[in-house]
Order: structure tokens, then C-alpha cells, then sequence
């Protein structure tokens, strides 16, 4: 169970290392990076138990909403509307 707690966290290190090298500042794309990583590793962290398959389930709907909102955001700003 917490392997995948350890991949996350190794993942989520390594691409925020790689995103200062590249040298990407934005909040909102390191943000939607992070939840697409999260959204990966939780795939392998099932089944749980029904409690913390709850605390799972309402978390990455949370993120879900955070995503689109900055998704709709950044194709604002590109559409320039």
C-alpha cells in the first residue's frame, strides 16, 4: 500500500525538477501536472478500503474540477476571448 505512495511522491520530485530546469513558472500547469500524476498512481492504488476509497473518490473530483477550471482557463487565454 505504500509503494504507490512512494511513486508518487518520486514522480511529483522529479517532474517539479524538471520543470524548473525547462524553466516553466505557470501555477496553473503545475497544478494540472500534478493532478494527471496523481490521477496516474491512484489507478494502482485500488482496491482500498471503502473508507478511503471515499476520501480518494471525493479528492480526485475535487482535482477534476480544479482541472477543467484551469484548462478553460489557459484555452481562454489562447482563444484570447
Amino acid at each position: 500500500m505504500r509503494l504507490p505512495y512512494a511513486v508518487l511522491l518520486v514522480l511529483t520530485g522529479l517532474v517539479a525538477a524538471f520543470m524548473t530546469y525547462v524553466g516553466a513558472s505557470g501555477l496553473d500547469l503545475i497544478i494540472s501536472v500534478f493532478v494527471l500524476i496523481y490521477w496516474i498512481v491512484a489507478l494502482f492504488m485500488t482496491p482500498l478500503p471503502r473508507p478511503l476509497n471515499r476520501v480518494h473518490a471525493a479528492l480526485s473530483i475535487i482535482l477534476l474540477a480544479i482541472f477543467a477550471y484551469l484548462a478553460a482557463m489557459r484555452i481562454l487565454a489562447v482563444l484570447r476571448l
